[in-house]
């Protein structure tokens, strides 16, 4: 049998699935496959998101962290990609701004993301986007640490806004607060 990551064989020798209740969120490579599930719990004590894994079960397998690419029913921008955080973050944005957006899980995890592969896409532009933690920094050392990384392959900027009216991009453009890109 195949692994699949939150899928195990359970005492009975019968396909299981593991993981609590709750929202699950397909986490799709930069060609539309669903290569992991991400699971919102709906009982918050047992964290904010959770990756849909079966590792440690009996023929079960993990998911790691797999970056997520969103792409908008309607293109408005098909050059510019953003990088933000979360699954449902990059599903947010890229429908509001019409271009694709790329969710990583959590702001250390940049290194998901393959910047050769974005470099022979259609991408020109990567505009990083990703919450501010601390309202007083517009410009985390996380991000400047991404564009680094990506910014050899691909033109990269940053986008800003208002900290203490929202913490991510997907709250920023929800708001309709403004937003401002270097």
């Amino acid at each position: 049998m195949r692994e699949y990551p939150g899928f195990y064989i359970d005492r009975n020798g019968l396909p299981a699935l593991a993981g609590p209740e709750g929202l699950l969120l397909p986490v799709a490579d930069d060609s539309g496959r669903v290569v992991a599930f991400q699971i919102r719990p709906d009982d918050a004590t047992i964290g904010k998101r959770l990756w849909l894994s079966s590792a440690g079960r009996r023929s079960g397998t993990g998911s790691g962290a797999p970056a997520h690419f969103s792409y908008p029913a309607f293109v408005r921008d098909p050059f510019t990609a953003y990088v933000v955080e979360g699954v449902l973050s990059a599903d947010i944005c890229s429908d509001t701004l019409g271009a694709p957006c790329i969710g990583i899980a959590g702001k250390t995890n940049w290194r998901t993301l393959d910047p050769e592969r974005l470099a022979t896409s259609l991408v020109e532009r990567i505009v990083i986007a990703l919450d501010q933690d601390d309202p007083n920094v517009q410009i985390s050392e996380e991000a400047r640490d991404a564009g680094q990384f990506l910014g050899n392959h691909v033109q990269v900027q940053f986008a800003s806004w208002d900290g203490n009216r929202a913490k991510g991009f997907d709250d920023c453009l929800i708001k309709k607060l403004r937003f401002a890109i270097s």
